[in-house]
Formats: structure tokens, sequence, C-alpha cells
């Protein structure tokens, strides 16, 4: 569900959020970094100083306090509800305190003048890591260089005047413009990649939107052209319904005249010329084949046998037919078939059975072929295997235009059909299978 336009956070309020994050995790670091960093360089004052002992004492109580000031901040604070609100504001306000904490204590030196604070010059780049626009990086920056001077004239041990004061200032001013500009180039950084992550996912989701909009315009059209080869499929077998009718009922009918009209020539010139008794026989012959191409012809376009007896007795008795006529020996088993299927179904199983045992009758050169039906509740399956020489070694040829229509009669009907090089027999085995219960979504 889309958000409301209204409760979307602005651009750079996003951006923001994710520098405050920034912080956030940063901060923390940062104090536990200054605290364990404080307490390795105090056994290197011992070194140092070791002739100065009140200024080893001085080292001792601003190391010792910057320890546990930096600690308990970035221990406590990032827990505090007002600080998560404000995190620039803390880290900058945190910084201030640990300078101004330096500086007092370190104007106690024996010296006690900025010799003591040369630190001062890269005290600036501190506020690197605040996260925040020109203007707010200004201010902090500012706060920041006042610090240190302020801690140190708060001291009354230290001294007011020293050339080397004015000469230490100028460099930490030079030091703050430095950090001012590589922190804003820091924060122009971060914002130009905030945006490009924002653009990135921008075109991410109209990726994703153009995508999921296909993918629904593919399923759409795919419905559309699994419901028009249905369609198409329906239309050829009631074609081929409607031709095998008219060739029976007219060149069928034809063909018995004829035979009638030679029979009844035969009968009459029974005790005429030998020439014309066998022209006649010959005519008769011709009709006789006539008559049973004109089966087989019917046989491809009109399943008569299956609208007639259901699937299981028409292919029993195409297979039987095939057989005879091919010098085939056919087994045939049902057992495992209980009722008859929907049309559309049996009419496809027979139409791959059909194709399957033309296939091996014309190319397998076999002795024998098994045709098996078996089905539940829920799937059927035709299994037509024969012995013969099987299929080349580089599978089945291409340009089988029997093989595409059986695969695309099961595909309609959410089915599947496999050809084993290695049948039961030896030979090739075709298996479709197919669901007994139609669909209501074809496509997958």
């Amino acid at each position: 569900m889309l958000e409301h336009a209204g409760s979307r956070p602005s651009p750079g309020a996003a951006f923001q959020a994710e520098a405050d994050a920034m912080m956030l995790r940063i901060g923390p670091l940062l104090g536990y970094g200054a605290a364990v960093a404080a307490l390795l360089w105090w056994p290197l004052d011992l070194l140092i100083f070791a002739d100065y002992p009140a200024t080893l004492r001085a080292f001792a109580v601003f190391r010792g306090g910057v320890a546990l000031f930096c600690a308990v901040s970035a221990f406590v604070l990032p827990r505090l509800k007002r600080v998560r609100a404000y995190p620039a504001h803390t880290l900058t306000l945190a910084i201030v305190l640990v300078l101004g904490w330096i500086a007092y204590w370190m104007s106690s030196t024996v010296d006690g003048g900025w010799n003591s604070l040369a630190f001062l010059y890269l005290a600036p780049f501190g506020t690197t890591v605040v996260i925040v626009p020109l203007r707010g990086r200004l201010l902090a920056q500012t706060m920041v260089c006042a610090a240190i001077p302020v801690g140190w004239y708060l001291n009354p041990a230290s001294p007011l005047t020293r050339l080397s004061e004015l000469i230490t200032l100028s460099y930490t001013l030079f030091s703050a413009g430095a950090a001012l500009l590589i922190g804003h180039e820091f924060w122009r950084q971060l914002h130009r990649n905030h945006v490009q992550a924002v653009e990135l996912a921008a075109q991410r989701q109209e990726l994703a939107a153009a995508a999921r909009d296909l993918s629904k315009r593919v399923a759409e059209r795919t419905a559309d052209l699994s419901k028009l080869r249905q369609y198409a499929q329906a239309a050829r077998e009631q074609e081929r319904r409607a031709l095998g009718r008219d060739l029976h009922d007219g060149l069928g009918q034809e063909l018995v005249a004829m035979r009638l009209a030679v029979s009844m020539a035969r009968q009459s010139a029974a005790e005429q010329d030998d020439g014309v008794r066998a022209a006649l026989e010959l005519v008769d012959q011709q009709a006789v084949a006539s008559q049973s191409a004109l089966r087989g012809l019917l046989a491809d376009f009109r399943a008569a046998l299956l609208d007639e007896l259901g699937l299981v007795p028409a292919v029993r008795a195409m297979a039987l037919e095939v057989g005879h006529g091919a010098g085939i020996e056919v087994h045939f088993d049902a057992s495992g078939l209980e009722g008859d299927v929907r049309a559309e179904l049996g009419i496809a199983l027979f139409r791959v059975a059909q194709e399957a045992l033309n296939n091996v009758s014309r190319h397998a050169r076999a002795s024998a072929v098994r045709v098996t039906l078996v089905g539940d509740d829920e799937r059927v399956r035709l299994e037509v295997s024969d012995d013969g020489v099987g299929l080349p070694a580089t599978g089945a040829p291409d340009g089988r235009y029997g093989l595409a229509g059986m695969r695309e009669r099961m595909d309609l009907l959410g089915g599947q059909l496999e050809l084993r090089g290695t049948g039961a027999l030896g030979g090739v085995t075709v298996v479709a299978t197919a669901p007994r219960v139609a669909a209501k979504e074809v496509w997958r």
C-alpha cells in the first residue's frame, strides 16, 4: 500500500535522519576511543615529565578526567531520548567540554602557556564527525575553537598574556578554516550519496512495478493464447468430424452404389465375353481398395469409435486394427482405468495413441507393441511401448510434427508428454499424462 504523500519525509529531512543515525553510531565509538587513548598515553607522561611533578599531576588529573568523561558520555548519552533526538548538538557539546577540560588543566603546567596547547592546531578537525549543513558546522566550529581559550583563561593559575598565544591562535584559525571546508565537503559527499541511493531505490521500485505489470500482461496473454489454442483444437476436431461425416455419407455411399452396380453388371454379363467380366472384376477391386482407403481416412478425421464406445474400447479397437494391418502383436491393458473421462481428455488421449501407433507401424519395424491406460481420481496416463529399432543416437528427428502435436494436446490440458528412448520392450515408449478433472486455468 502506498503511503500518503503528506506522511513522507522530505529529502532533506530523510538525509538528516540518516546522518543522525550515523552520528549515534560514531559518537560512542569516539568516546570509548578517546577514553582508551587517554589511559594508554598516561605511561608516556611518567617518562616525559618525571622531573616535573606538578605537570605530571596536572596531566594525570586531566587524563583521568577525560577518560572518565568520555567513557561515561559514550555509555549514558546514547540512551537518553533527548540526546537521540539531537545527536549533532550533543556530540558538539561533548567535544567542547573535553577540549575545555584539557585546556583548563594544561594551563596549570610549569610554563602555563599556549606552548603546552599545540594540539589546538588539530582540535577543529574534531567537528568533521558532526554531520550538519554549513551553518550548523560553522556554529560547531566556533564553539570548539572557543572552548580551549575559555578553559585556559578560566584557570586562575594560567598567565594572561604571551606572544605565543597570538601565534597559536593564528594557526588555530587556519586549522579551523581547513576543517570547515573538509567537514562541509564530507557532508556534501554524504548528501550526494544519499540522493543517489534514494533515486536508485525509486528506480528499483519503478522497475519492480514495471516487471509486475509485464508479468501480469504476459500471464494474461498466455491465458488468452491457451484459450485460443483450445478453441483451435476444438474447431479442428469439429472440422474433422464434419469432413468425416461428409465423406462417409457422400463418397462412402457412392462407393457402395458402385459395387452394387458392378455386381449387377457381372451377373448380367455372366455368359458374355471373358474380357468384360475381367474389367468388371478390376472395377470391383478398385472400389474395395477405395473403401479401405476411405475407412482409414475416416479413422483419421473422425474418432467414431470414441463417440460410440468411449475411450478404452476405442483405443483397444484402434490398436488391434493398426496391429493387424501392420502385422504387429498388440498387448492392451486398461485394467487400472475405471470409468470414462471427460470429452476433451478422451479426444486428446485417443489422438496421442493414434499418432504413436502410426509411428510404430511406419518407422519402428517392431513385432510387438504394448498399450496401457491407467488412472485414478486425479490423473490419467497413456503408455505406448514397442520393441522396435528405437530412437537414433541424436534423439527424436527434427520436423516430426506428429510429436509436436501430441505435446501440444497434452499442454492444453495441463498435462505432459514424455518420449523415452528405451522403452519397456526395448524400443520407444510414449507416455502421456493429464489431469482427470479440468482446471479453471490451463496455463501455470
